[in-house]
């Protein structure tokens, strides 16, 4: 994985990543099946998996954001570098392949989530870690634990009371990047170029 573009391009080849969409039915198969553990004395892991969403502000027995950072629905920020922060700082420790097993974002109006992938995947590209695999969370929206079906976290957009699936303008994006292996400029310019965050002015808690 490369950013090939160098700072201030758009464009960046992912080629060596495989890229998959988590659903609540997704099944990750087990371990290497060449792996000869008898070779690898004190190691008895295939690869390290990482869910990350956000970064989170804590103080006290509080936590929430930092003042005037970018925000999803559920006030959670949006903190690109810290996917690399914390998959290096667990490489340092466990060294090996690492697998991204959950990245997305709340964004009900679908009007960030492909700056947000694009964020995200920027930064596995620049990060020159073993990142093997990218899993985004989610294929279609879900029930997202005490929130419910407020929360919007797929590139797939469910009505629920029909049940009719319909892909997001995020969907074509991540089929894009797939396709290209990579994302592209004219990918970036149809679908990431005009999106914003909303930036949350003062500290607030996360709920």
């Amino acid at each position: 994985m490369t950013d090939s573009e160098g700072p201030g391009g758009h464009a960046f080849s992912i080629a060596e990543l495989r890229i998959g969409v988590a659903t609540c039915a997704t099944q990750i198969e087990g371990g290497r099946r060449d792996t000869n553990w008898a070779a690898l004395p004190g190691r008895h892991d295939d690869w390290l998996g990482i869910n990350y969403h956000s970064r989170t502000a804590v103080s006290g027995l509080d936590d929430g954001t930092f003042p005037n950072s970018p925000v999803n629905d559920l006030g959670w920020e949006v903190h690109p570098q810290g996917l690399d922060d914390v998959a290096r700082w667990l490489h340092d420790r466990y060294p090996g392949p690492i697998w991204i097993t959950e990245n997305g974002t709340a964004d009900n109006s679908d009007s960030f989530r492909s700056r947000y992938l694009y964020d995200h995947l920027r930064a596995i590209a620049g990060s020159g870690l073993p990142i093997e695999r990218y899993y985004h969370w989610c294929f279609v929206d879900n029930w997202e634990w005490a929130e419910g079906e407020v929360p919007r976290f797929g590139i797939v957009r469910l009505d629920h009371a029909t049940q009719e699936r319909t892909v997001k303008d995020s969907g074509r994006f991540l089929a894009a990047v797939i396709a290209d292996r990579g994302v592209a400029e004219a990918s970036y310019a149809a679908h990431v170029a005009s999106q914003r965050y909303r930036i949350e002015s003062e500290p607030s808690p996360r709920g």
